[in-house]
């Protein structure tokens, strides 16, 4: 029996179990894992490169394949190594799609952490000292108290905060207004951060400190923070890049919420099925009749979908090769489109739908959990579901997400052409392309046109 004929036989009877790999996705594909690195380092298998000024820092980011553009700049002291972290002296982040890596001049250690969605995320330190073999040493309880809070989905994850703070970086507040993720206005963003980029008819609260701060109604306020260059507030030649860029803010920033909601819908999944000790349609039957379950897969679906995006007041643009580098991780569809994307413009990215649809937190996820996520998310970009907020996608953008889906997604385009075959939850609905919110697409097919003037037209079917 062919694979899909398997599918297919298995989606009749209401349940599928999926365990397949993620076409095109080289991201998170290879070497990977902290506890991996630390096998490694034992065995022989990998020497880190440790050079003085940042001992072992560049070395993983080779390793883990972190791109040093990706650095941002935190200045409050909102980590475990306070008396290091000063406004001369900020804690530098580095990230991939599901590793962090922070570093502070002179500091004796290194901190990295995981996203993984089956545990929560993991924390671990790295000594700076020079020795044979590095050492890599988790931190299971002394993050919790910060990392495992309705902020985080009442998992253990990553967090991201704006505040306000004094001269030499303590926290005073947190920023009033701030909701975590890509959700909030850029006036509340960022506080306790440097910022290096620029934002049209808009402004943050980076690189402010109390001696900065001004009503924000004045004129000045959509000048004073924008910075091109902290040579004037740090030392710049102390870190691998001169930039803490506002691109990889914002990427960040919508990460670290995603990851969460994974975890949350993994977790979820997970304790439901192991209290079900029954078969499969009992297991399918808890799961879609969980209010919690439920939750979390709708929570998810309408981040991932970016239905709770700040709308960004006009362009933005970064002082690194972030945003290029980052768009070029792929993968991209036959007609070479990206959900790496970036619009810069109204929104984050061109095509709203997160990159880490491909994360492996979402491959680690129960297969029949993760089943359900297809479909659901299958109805609501083929027009099945206009329940709110769905009701908010124009159909050109649903259409050009599911298209790159279903070339760079096996697991999900192989749930979809079994439910299009079965008929389940009928899937296989042509596309209403009367939709006035279509964008920049042909009619007759919406295939992607050539957009002559990108200033005007990088929405390209946002809303």
């Amino acid at each position: 029996m062919r694979p899909l004929e398997k599918i297919t036989r298995a989606l009749r009877f209401g349940i599928l179990i999926l365990a397949l790999p993620t076409v095109g996705h080289s991201a998170e594909t290879g070497r990977g894992t902290v506890e991996t690195l630390q096998s490694r380092l034992n065995e022989g298998k990998v020497d880190l490169a440790y050079e003085p000024s940042h001992g072992y820092l560049l070395g993983l980011l080779q390793y883990f394949k972190i791109n040093s553009a990706s650095q941002v700049l935190v200045f409050s002291k909102t980590s475990s190594l306070t008396t290091l972290i000063s406004p001369t002296t900020p804690r530098a982040i580095y990230f991939s799609d599901n590793v962090y890596v922070a570093w502070i001049p002179d500091s004796k250690t290194i901190e990295i952490s995981e996203a993984d969605p089956a545990k929560g995320a993991r924390f671990y330190t790295l000594s700076q000292k020079k020795k044979h073999v590095a050492i890599v040493k988790e931190q299971p309880q002394e993050c919790l108290g910060c990392h495992q809070s309705s902020h985080t989905q009442w998992v253990t994850g990553h967090l991201m905060m704006s505040v306000h703070t004094t001269t030499d970086g303590h926290v005073i507040s947190r920023v009033a207004g701030y909701a975590d993720g890509h959700r909030s206005p850029l006036s509340v963003r960022w506080g306790g951060w440097y910022v290096t980029g620029t934002t049209l008819h808009d402004f943050h609260l980076g690189n402010m400190l109390p001696s900065d701060l001004f009503p924000v109604n004045e004129k000045k306020s959509f000048s004073g923070i924008s910075l091109t260059s902290l040579k004037r507030k740090i030392d710049t030649s102390r870190y691998p890049m001169p930039t803490s860029d506002i691109v990889a803010l914002m990427v960040m920033e919508h990460q670290v919420r995603m990851q969460n909601l994974i975890a949350a819908f993994t977790q979820t999944s997970q304790e439901i099925i192991s209290s079900t000790h029954a078969g499969e349609r009992a297991t399918l039957s808890a799961l879609t009749n969980s209010d919690g379950f439920n939750y979390a897969l709708s929570s998810l679906l309408e981040y991932m979908l970016f239905r709770d995006e700040y709308e960004l007041k006009g362009t933005v643009r970064g002082t690194s090769d972030f945003a290029k580098k980052f768009s070029n991780l792929g993968p991209r569809d036959h007609f070479g489109r990206s959900l790496r994307d970036f619009d810069l413009h109204r929104h984050i990215f061109r095509y709203p739908c997160s990159y880490l649809v491909y994360a492996s937190g979402l491959r680690k996820a129960p297969g029949i959990a993760t089943t359900l996520l297809w479909r659901r998310l299958g109805n609501i970009l083929q027009g099945v579901d206009r329940s709110p907020p769905w009701d908010t996608m124009g159909s050109a953008e649903k259409k050009a997400v599911f298209e790159i889906l279903m070339d760079t997604n096996q697991s999900f385009a192989n749930v979809i052409r079994a439910d299009q075959i079965s008929g389940n939850d009928r899937l296989g609905k042509k596309f209403d392309v009367t939709d006035e919110t279509s964008g920049p697409y042909d009619r007759t097919d919406l295939r992607p046109i050539a957009i002559k003037n990108p200033e005007s037209n990088s929405n390209l079917a946002r809303r």
